[in-house]
């Protein structure tokens, strides 16, 4: 779903990660096109950290990449790995994260449908210097039963045109970064 929107948010991530990065990638949709946009580009030299197959499997034989795949029991689509991983990403220090996310609500935080789901994004949060949250416009308003983290936690949110004045409105009195594409 939302394929283009993804993509293009993608895109724009991969502008915000330095050569010689160390970067987690997370399990999300978005997440997947960012490692494709990371393979076809041989210019930055990355360290990237991952719990989703899809992304070890698109980068495992990226010669630009020193990867690490954090372990555990194989679940959803796409698949990643399950929250085994926690324990294994409270191990890195990485300077940048990005996290997809179930939904996103300006005063709750970030949101989740699942523990898992949320023990590992705090996780992942935890071993980042920068967090961006990448996910698309349909993420937003939606609260989930689990709150992953609130707004303060989060460098930015790359997502696409579609989202609301309204919310890019709250956003702006409430200093949270939000960058369309």
């Amino acid at each position: 779903l939302n394929g283009e929107e993804k993509n293009r948010i993608a895109l724009k991530a991969y502008e915000y990660i330095d050569n010689r990065d160390s970067i987690i990638i997370d399990d999300s949709t978005t997440g997947c096109y960012l490692a494709k946009i990371i393979h076809e580009h041989p210019e930055k030299n990355l360290i990237v950290v991952t719990n989703s197959l899809f992304v070890a499997a698109e980068l495992s034989q990226t010669k630009h990449v020193d990867l690490f795949v954090a372990g555990g029991h194989t679940l959803g689509t796409p698949p990643s790995l399950d929250n085994f991983t926690v324990s294994a990403f409270q191990n890195f220090n990485v300077n940048k994260a990005f996290v997809g996310v179930n939904g996103i609500n300006l005063n709750a935080g970030l949101t989740s449908i699942g523990t898992p789901q949320m023990e590992t994004k705090r996780a992942i949060i935890q071993s980042a210097g920068q967090t961006f949250v990448i996910a698309d416009s349909t993420k937003f308003g939606s609260s989930n039963l689990f709150t992953v983290c609130s707004m303060d936690q989060i460098h930015a949110v790359i997502t696409d045109s579609k989202v609301s004045k309204e919310i890019l409105s709250t956003a702006h009195k409430n200093n949270i970064s939000i960058i369309t594409v």
